[in-house]
Protein backbone atom coordinates (compact mmCIF):
# COMPACT_ATOMS: atom_id res chain seq x y z
CA UNK A 1 0.00 0.00 0.00
CA UNK A 2 1.24 3.52 -0.79
CA UNK A 3 2.03 5.51 2.34
CA UNK A 4 1.93 9.29 2.24
CA UNK A 5 4.42 11.61 3.86
CA UNK A 6 4.35 15.38 4.13
CA UNK A 7 6.71 16.75 1.48
CA UNK A 8 9.15 19.54 2.11
CA UNK A 9 7.59 22.82 1.15
CA UNK A 10 4.06 21.41 1.27
CA UNK A 11 1.98 22.05 4.35
CA UNK A 12 -0.15 19.44 5.97
CA UNK A 13 -3.23 21.15 4.52
CA UNK A 14 -1.91 20.73 0.97
CA UNK A 15 -0.98 17.11 1.61
CA UNK A 16 -4.41 16.38 3.04
CA UNK A 17 -6.13 18.03 0.08
CA UNK A 18 -3.90 16.08 -2.30
CA UNK A 19 -4.77 12.77 -0.65
CA UNK A 20 -8.47 13.55 -0.69
CA UNK A 21 -8.40 14.58 -4.33
CA UNK A 22 -6.42 11.48 -5.32
CA UNK A 23 -9.01 9.27 -3.65
CA UNK A 24 -11.87 10.77 -5.65
CA UNK A 25 -11.17 8.34 -8.51
CA UNK A 26 -10.44 4.65 -7.89
CA UNK A 27 -8.95 4.04 -11.39
CA UNK A 28 -6.63 7.03 -11.01
CA UNK A 29 -5.66 5.88 -7.51
CA UNK A 30 -4.78 2.39 -8.81
CA UNK A 31 -2.73 3.82 -11.67
CA UNK A 32 -0.95 6.15 -9.21
CA UNK A 33 -0.11 3.22 -6.93
CA UNK A 34 1.37 1.31 -9.85
CA UNK A 35 3.49 4.28 -10.89
CA UNK A 36 4.80 4.94 -7.40
CA UNK A 37 5.58 1.27 -6.86
CA UNK A 38 7.45 1.03 -10.17
CA UNK A 39 9.52 4.14 -9.41
CA UNK A 40 10.93 2.87 -6.11
CA UNK A 41 14.28 2.40 -7.84
CA UNK A 42 14.33 6.14 -8.68
CA UNK A 43 13.87 7.86 -5.29
CA UNK A 44 14.44 11.35 -6.70
CA UNK A 45 11.23 10.96 -8.71
CA UNK A 46 9.20 10.15 -5.60
CA UNK A 47 10.94 12.93 -3.63
CA UNK A 48 10.14 15.56 -6.29
CA UNK A 49 13.83 16.18 -6.94
CA UNK A 50 15.44 16.81 -10.36
CA UNK A 51 15.06 13.69 -12.49
CA UNK A 52 14.50 12.37 -16.00
CA UNK A 53 12.44 9.20 -16.09
CA UNK A 54 10.56 7.08 -18.60
CA UNK A 55 7.37 5.30 -17.53
CA UNK A 56 6.48 2.28 -19.68
CA UNK A 57 2.74 1.62 -19.35
CA UNK A 58 1.25 -1.88 -19.25
CA UNK A 59 0.17 -3.26 -22.62
CA UNK A 60 -3.37 -2.22 -23.45
CA UNK A 61 -3.45 0.26 -20.57
CA UNK A 62 -6.11 2.98 -20.32
CA UNK A 63 -3.71 5.71 -21.35
CA UNK A 64 -5.81 8.72 -20.35
CA UNK A 65 -6.23 7.39 -16.81
CA UNK A 66 -2.52 6.69 -16.50
CA UNK A 67 -1.56 10.08 -17.90
CA UNK A 68 -3.70 11.80 -15.27
CA UNK A 69 -2.14 9.64 -12.54
CA UNK A 70 1.36 10.48 -13.83
CA UNK A 71 0.66 14.18 -13.26
CA UNK A 72 -0.27 13.40 -9.64
CA UNK A 73 2.92 11.37 -9.20
CA UNK A 74 5.18 13.87 -11.00
CA UNK A 75 3.83 17.07 -9.41
CA UNK A 76 2.79 15.82 -5.97
CA UNK A 77 0.57 18.18 -3.88
CA UNK A 78 1.39 21.04 -6.29
CA UNK A 79 -0.88 19.42 -8.87
CA UNK A 80 -3.77 21.03 -6.98
CA UNK A 81 -2.50 24.47 -8.05
CA UNK A 82 -1.53 23.59 -11.61
CA UNK A 83 1.67 21.64 -11.12
CA UNK A 84 5.25 21.90 -9.91
CA UNK A 85 7.39 24.52 -11.67
CA UNK A 86 10.17 22.98 -13.74
CA UNK A 87 8.33 19.67 -14.19
CA UNK A 88 7.11 18.54 -17.60
CA UNK A 89 5.17 15.39 -18.46
CA UNK A 90 5.34 14.26 -22.08
CA UNK A 91 3.53 11.41 -23.81
CA UNK A 92 5.03 9.40 -26.64
CA UNK A 93 2.51 8.50 -29.34
CA UNK A 94 2.59 5.54 -31.68
CA UNK A 95 5.71 6.87 -33.38
CA UNK A 96 8.31 9.55 -32.99
CA UNK A 97 7.71 12.65 -35.10
CA UNK A 98 10.11 15.53 -35.58
CA UNK A 99 7.78 17.76 -33.58
CA UNK A 100 7.64 15.28 -30.69
CA UNK A 101 11.44 14.88 -30.69
CA UNK A 102 11.85 18.67 -30.67
CA UNK A 103 9.44 18.92 -27.72
CA UNK A 104 11.37 16.27 -25.80
CA UNK A 105 14.72 17.87 -26.58
CA UNK A 106 13.50 21.28 -25.40
CA UNK A 107 12.13 19.81 -22.18
CA UNK A 108 15.42 18.06 -21.41
CA UNK A 109 17.35 21.29 -21.84
CA UNK A 110 14.98 23.54 -19.88
CA UNK A 111 13.22 21.48 -17.21
CA UNK A 112 14.56 20.08 -13.95
CA UNK A 113 12.10 17.18 -14.02
CA UNK A 114 11.05 15.41 -17.24
CA UNK A 115 8.69 12.43 -17.28
CA UNK A 116 8.10 10.58 -20.56
CA UNK A 117 5.03 8.33 -20.67
CA UNK A 118 5.46 5.47 -23.16
CA UNK A 119 3.35 2.58 -24.35
CA UNK A 120 6.46 1.04 -25.93
CA UNK A 121 10.13 1.90 -25.59
CA UNK A 122 10.80 0.97 -29.23
CA UNK A 123 12.56 3.68 -31.24
CA UNK A 124 13.10 5.85 -28.16
CA UNK A 125 15.81 8.43 -29.04
CA UNK A 126 19.27 7.55 -27.80
CA UNK A 127 19.68 10.99 -26.23
CA UNK A 128 16.71 10.34 -23.95
CA UNK A 129 18.20 7.04 -22.80
CA UNK A 130 21.44 8.89 -22.00
CA UNK A 131 19.60 11.61 -20.09
CA UNK A 132 17.21 9.31 -18.25
CA UNK A 133 17.86 8.29 -14.66
CA UNK A 134 15.79 5.24 -15.46
CA UNK A 135 13.04 3.75 -17.58
CA UNK A 136 10.67 1.69 -15.45
CA UNK A 137 7.93 -0.75 -16.35
CA UNK A 138 4.78 0.28 -14.48
CA UNK A 139 3.46 -3.28 -14.54
CA UNK A 140 -0.06 -4.58 -13.90
CA UNK A 141 -2.44 -3.50 -11.15
CA UNK A 142 -1.78 -5.40 -7.91
CA UNK A 143 -4.59 -7.00 -5.88
CA UNK A 144 -3.36 -5.35 -2.67
CA UNK A 145 -3.74 -1.94 -4.33
CA UNK A 146 -7.31 -2.86 -5.26
CA UNK A 147 -8.06 -3.71 -1.64
CA UNK A 148 -6.53 -0.46 -0.40
CA UNK A 149 -8.18 1.59 -3.15
CA UNK A 150 -11.65 0.21 -2.48
CA UNK A 151 -11.25 0.98 1.23
CA UNK A 152 -9.90 4.51 0.74
CA UNK A 153 -11.87 5.60 -2.33
CA UNK A 154 -15.17 3.78 -1.88
CA UNK A 155 -15.25 2.81 1.80
CA UNK A 156 -15.77 -0.81 0.72
CA UNK A 157 -14.05 -4.00 1.80
CA UNK A 158 -12.86 -6.46 -0.84
CA UNK A 159 -11.58 -9.98 -0.26
CA UNK A 160 -8.20 -11.08 -1.65
CA UNK A 161 -9.96 -13.43 -4.08
CA UNK A 162 -12.17 -10.63 -5.38
CA UNK A 163 -9.20 -8.29 -5.64
CA UNK A 164 -7.25 -10.83 -7.69
CA UNK A 165 -10.01 -10.92 -10.29
CA UNK A 166 -10.63 -7.16 -10.29
CA UNK A 167 -6.91 -6.51 -10.83
CA UNK A 168 -7.13 -8.23 -14.23
CA UNK A 169 -9.75 -5.80 -15.51
CA UNK A 170 -9.11 -2.57 -17.47
CA UNK A 171 -9.16 0.50 -15.24
CA UNK A 172 -12.05 2.01 -17.19
CA UNK A 173 -14.13 -1.10 -16.51
CA UNK A 174 -13.21 -1.03 -12.81
CA UNK A 175 -14.23 2.61 -12.56
CA UNK A 176 -17.52 2.06 -14.35
CA UNK A 177 -18.62 -0.99 -12.38
CA UNK A 178 -17.16 -0.66 -8.87
CA UNK A 179 -19.17 2.25 -7.52
CA UNK A 180 -20.41 3.55 -4.15
CA UNK A 181 -23.58 1.80 -3.04
CA UNK A 182 -23.11 -1.18 -5.38
CA UNK A 183 -22.13 -4.54 -3.96
CA UNK A 184 -18.72 -5.85 -4.91
CA UNK A 185 -20.24 -9.15 -6.04
CA UNK A 186 -22.56 -7.37 -8.47
CA UNK A 187 -19.72 -5.18 -9.73
CA UNK A 188 -17.59 -8.25 -10.44
CA UNK A 189 -20.48 -9.84 -12.32
CA UNK A 190 -20.71 -6.75 -14.52
CA UNK A 191 -16.93 -6.76 -15.04
CA UNK A 192 -16.94 -10.35 -16.21
CA UNK A 193 -19.80 -9.62 -18.61
CA UNK A 194 -18.03 -6.54 -19.95
CA UNK A 195 -14.76 -8.42 -20.49
CA UNK A 196 -16.38 -11.42 -22.19
CA UNK A 197 -15.10 -11.79 -25.75
CA UNK A 198 -17.23 -10.24 -28.44
CA UNK A 199 -19.14 -12.70 -30.55
CA UNK A 200 -17.06 -13.88 -33.46
CA UNK A 201 -18.26 -13.13 -36.98
CA UNK A 202 -18.24 -16.84 -37.65
CA UNK A 203 -19.14 -18.78 -34.54
CA UNK A 204 -19.77 -21.98 -36.44
CA UNK A 205 -17.20 -24.72 -36.50
CA UNK A 206 -16.09 -27.76 -34.57
CA UNK A 207 -15.21 -27.93 -30.91
CA UNK A 208 -12.58 -30.29 -29.55
CA UNK A 209 -15.24 -32.93 -29.02
CA UNK A 210 -15.88 -32.89 -32.77
CA UNK A 211 -12.24 -33.52 -33.69
CA UNK A 212 -10.68 -36.96 -33.84
CA UNK A 213 -7.07 -37.95 -33.43
CA UNK A 214 -5.95 -34.92 -31.43
CA UNK A 215 -4.81 -37.10 -28.52
CA UNK A 216 -3.08 -35.42 -25.61
CA UNK A 217 -3.61 -31.98 -27.13
CA UNK A 218 -7.37 -32.54 -26.98
CA UNK A 219 -7.22 -33.59 -23.35
CA UNK A 220 -5.14 -30.53 -22.54
CA UNK A 221 -7.66 -28.30 -24.32
CA UNK A 222 -10.65 -29.72 -22.46
CA UNK A 223 -8.83 -29.26 -19.14
CA UNK A 224 -8.02 -25.69 -20.16
CA UNK A 225 -11.72 -25.00 -20.82
CA UNK A 226 -12.54 -26.21 -17.30
CA UNK A 227 -9.74 -24.15 -15.77
CA UNK A 228 -10.78 -20.98 -17.61
CA UNK A 229 -14.38 -21.42 -16.47
CA UNK A 230 -13.18 -21.84 -12.87
CA UNK A 231 -10.88 -18.81 -13.21
CA UNK A 232 -13.71 -16.65 -14.54
CA UNK A 233 -15.82 -17.72 -11.57
CA UNK A 234 -13.03 -16.81 -9.16
CA UNK A 235 -12.57 -20.39 -7.98
CA UNK A 236 -8.88 -20.59 -8.93
CA UNK A 237 -6.08 -18.13 -9.55
CA UNK A 238 -4.44 -17.49 -12.91
CA UNK A 239 -1.29 -19.26 -11.75
CA UNK A 240 -3.34 -22.46 -11.51
CA UNK A 241 -4.13 -22.35 -15.24
CA UNK A 242 -1.85 -24.11 -17.75
CA UNK A 243 -1.30 -21.11 -20.01
CA UNK A 244 0.78 -22.37 -22.93
CA UNK A 245 1.29 -25.26 -25.33
CA UNK A 246 3.52 -25.97 -28.33
CA UNK A 247 1.99 -28.09 -31.09
CA UNK A 248 4.22 -29.81 -33.62
CA UNK A 249 3.52 -31.87 -36.70
CA UNK A 250 3.82 -31.80 -40.49
CA UNK A 251 1.70 -29.40 -42.57
CA UNK A 252 -1.91 -30.49 -42.97
CA UNK A 253 -2.30 -32.16 -39.59
CA UNK A 254 -4.89 -29.60 -38.46
CA UNK A 255 -2.99 -27.34 -36.09
CA UNK A 256 -4.95 -24.25 -37.14
CA UNK A 257 -8.21 -26.20 -36.98
CA UNK A 258 -7.25 -27.28 -33.47
CA UNK A 259 -6.74 -23.64 -32.43
CA UNK A 260 -10.20 -22.64 -33.64
CA UNK A 261 -11.82 -25.65 -31.96
CA UNK A 262 -9.94 -24.88 -28.76
CA UNK A 263 -11.22 -21.28 -28.71
CA UNK A 264 -14.79 -22.42 -29.31
CA UNK A 265 -14.51 -25.09 -26.60
CA UNK A 266 -13.21 -22.52 -24.13
CA UNK A 267 -15.64 -19.83 -25.39
CA UNK A 268 -12.86 -17.26 -25.60
CA UNK A 269 -11.50 -14.74 -28.08
CA UNK A 270 -8.97 -16.09 -30.61
CA UNK A 271 -6.10 -14.03 -32.04
CA UNK A 272 -4.36 -15.50 -35.09
CA UNK A 273 -0.73 -14.60 -35.67
CA UNK A 274 2.32 -15.78 -37.55
CA UNK A 275 5.66 -14.40 -38.63
CA UNK A 276 4.41 -14.24 -42.23
CA UNK A 277 1.29 -12.32 -41.20
CA UNK A 278 3.35 -9.83 -39.16
CA UNK A 279 6.09 -9.49 -41.81
CA UNK A 280 3.49 -8.51 -44.38
CA UNK A 281 3.04 -5.22 -42.51
CA UNK A 282 6.39 -3.91 -43.80
CA UNK A 283 9.88 -3.41 -42.36
CA UNK A 284 11.21 -4.63 -39.01
CA UNK A 285 9.58 -1.83 -37.03
CA UNK A 286 6.20 -2.62 -38.58
CA UNK A 287 6.66 -6.36 -37.94
CA UNK A 288 7.44 -5.81 -34.27
CA UNK A 289 4.53 -3.39 -33.91
CA UNK A 290 2.14 -5.92 -35.49
CA UNK A 291 3.46 -8.66 -33.22
CA UNK A 292 2.95 -6.58 -30.10
CA UNK A 293 -0.47 -5.47 -31.34
CA UNK A 294 -1.54 -9.11 -31.58
CA UNK A 295 -0.58 -9.73 -27.95
CA UNK A 296 -2.24 -6.44 -26.94
CA UNK A 297 -5.46 -7.57 -28.64
CA UNK A 298 -5.30 -10.82 -26.69
CA UNK A 299 -4.82 -8.88 -23.46
CA UNK A 300 -7.72 -6.51 -24.15
CA UNK A 301 -10.05 -9.43 -24.89
CA UNK A 302 -8.90 -11.70 -22.07
CA UNK A 303 -9.60 -14.45 -21.44
CA UNK A 304 -8.25 -15.22 -24.89
CA UNK A 305 -6.00 -17.50 -26.89
CA UNK A 306 -3.24 -16.20 -29.15
CA UNK A 307 -2.30 -18.77 -31.80
CA UNK A 308 1.13 -18.32 -33.40
CA UNK A 309 1.30 -20.42 -36.55
CA UNK A 310 4.66 -21.67 -37.86
CA UNK A 311 6.39 -20.24 -34.81
CA UNK A 312 9.55 -22.11 -35.86
CA UNK A 313 9.88 -19.60 -38.74
CA UNK A 314 11.53 -17.17 -36.31
CA UNK A 315 14.49 -19.53 -36.22
CA UNK A 316 17.21 -20.24 -33.69
CA UNK A 317 19.62 -17.48 -32.63
CA UNK A 318 22.47 -19.96 -32.30
CA UNK A 319 22.22 -20.67 -36.04
CA UNK A 320 21.98 -17.09 -37.32
CA UNK A 321 25.12 -16.21 -39.25
CA UNK A 322 24.30 -14.32 -42.46
CA UNK A 323 23.66 -10.62 -43.03
CA UNK A 324 20.11 -11.02 -41.69
CA UNK A 325 21.33 -12.25 -38.30
CA UNK A 326 20.68 -8.94 -36.50
CA UNK A 327 17.17 -8.68 -37.98
CA UNK A 328 16.30 -12.26 -37.00
CA UNK A 329 17.77 -11.86 -33.52
CA UNK A 330 15.58 -8.81 -32.87
CA UNK A 331 12.50 -10.74 -33.99
CA UNK A 332 13.28 -13.62 -31.60
CA UNK A 333 13.98 -11.20 -28.74
CA UNK A 334 10.70 -9.34 -29.35
CA UNK A 335 8.69 -12.57 -29.46
CA UNK A 336 10.30 -13.71 -26.21
CA UNK A 337 9.40 -10.37 -24.63
CA UNK A 338 5.77 -10.78 -25.73
CA UNK A 339 5.54 -14.37 -24.51
CA UNK A 340 7.18 -13.57 -21.20
CA UNK A 341 4.82 -10.62 -20.87
CA UNK A 342 1.87 -12.93 -21.47
CA UNK A 343 2.83 -14.75 -18.28
CA UNK A 344 2.09 -11.59 -16.33
CA UNK A 345 -1.00 -10.66 -18.33
CA UNK A 346 -3.76 -12.68 -16.84
CA UNK A 347 -6.21 -14.30 -19.19
CA UNK A 348 -3.88 -14.83 -22.16
CA UNK A 349 -3.11 -18.40 -23.29
CA UNK A 350 -0.31 -18.86 -25.85
CA UNK A 351 -0.56 -21.68 -28.42
CA UNK A 352 2.41 -22.08 -30.75
CA UNK A 353 2.38 -24.37 -33.80
CA UNK A 354 5.47 -25.55 -35.65
CA UNK A 355 6.44 -27.99 -38.39
CA UNK A 356 10.07 -28.35 -37.33
CA UNK A 357 10.48 -27.92 -33.56
CA UNK A 358 14.24 -28.57 -33.79
CA UNK A 359 14.57 -25.29 -35.71
CA UNK A 360 12.93 -23.23 -32.97
CA UNK A 361 14.97 -21.15 -30.54
CA UNK A 362 15.31 -23.08 -27.28
CA UNK A 363 14.45 -19.99 -25.22
CA UNK A 364 11.06 -19.70 -26.95
CA UNK A 365 10.32 -23.37 -26.24
CA UNK A 366 11.16 -22.81 -22.57
CA UNK A 367 9.09 -19.62 -22.41
CA UNK A 368 5.95 -21.26 -23.81
CA UNK A 369 6.46 -24.34 -21.63
CA UNK A 370 6.81 -22.13 -18.53
CA UNK A 371 3.47 -20.39 -19.04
Amino acid sequence: MIRYKTLKGAGSSNSSTFRNKLRQSLPRFLAYCGIMRASRSIPQFRQLKPVVVGLLLPAGADREIYEEAVHYAAHGPSVIYGGLDGTEVLTKGDRWTKAKEAELSAALSKRRRVVLVMESDAETPDYFRLAADGVVDVGPILPRHVIAGARLCLKQEITPEQAELIATMPLSVIGATLRPGRSVAHAIKLMVQASAPRAAKDISGPTLDDLHGVGEAGEWGRELATDLADWRAGKIGWTDVDRGILLSGPPGTGKTTFAGALARTCNVHLVLGSLGRWQAKGHLGDLLKAMRAAFDEARRNAPSIIFIDEIDAVGDREKFSDHNAQYCTEVVAALLECIDGAEGREGVVVVGACNHPHRLDAAIVRAVDAL
